[in-house]
Parts: structure tokens; sequence; C-alpha cells
């Protein structure tokens, strides 16, 4: 429900107790469109992600708190 030229940036930020904690990984700032991004885990956020504590959360200009918000998962084979 928000317009793609009002998002201001996507990121990847390690939760702390529930809440978004500090961005590790920054993935699209203003005026992107769409973006397409490749990241190398650190051994730590690798871990992380298994615990399901990684969350992507996109930005817009009437939601500077976060627009959206999703927990990063690992599919399962």
């Amino acid at each position: 429900g928000v317009a793609e030229e009002e998002i201001h940036a996507v990121a990847v930020h390690l939760a702390k107790d529930g809440k978004d904690g500090p961005v590790v990984h920054r993935l699209s700032g203003p005026g992107a469109a769409s973006a397409s991004r490749q990241v190398t885990l650190t051994p730590v956020e690798s871990e992380v992600l298994m615990e399901g504590s990684l969350y992507l959360v996109v930005y817009a200009k009437d939601h500077p708190t976060g627009a959206a918000r999703a927990r990063l998962v690992v599919p399962s084979r």
C-alpha cells in the first residue's frame, strides 16, 4: 500500500527483544524504484538468521519507523 516513490530505504535489522535492533545491511536508499542486492552474512548474522532474529524493514515518507516489517526465514529442505 506504499507507492514506490514514497519508499526511502529497505534494510535488514537484527531483532532485539522482539523489536528492531541495529541495521546490519542497507539494501536500498531513497529514489530506488527497485533494487536487487546480494549480501554475505557474517557467522554471527547467519546464526541470528537461523534463530529467526533478522528482519526486513521498509521505510517510507509517511512511515519513518517502518511501513512494513517481515522476519527473514530460511526455507526448510
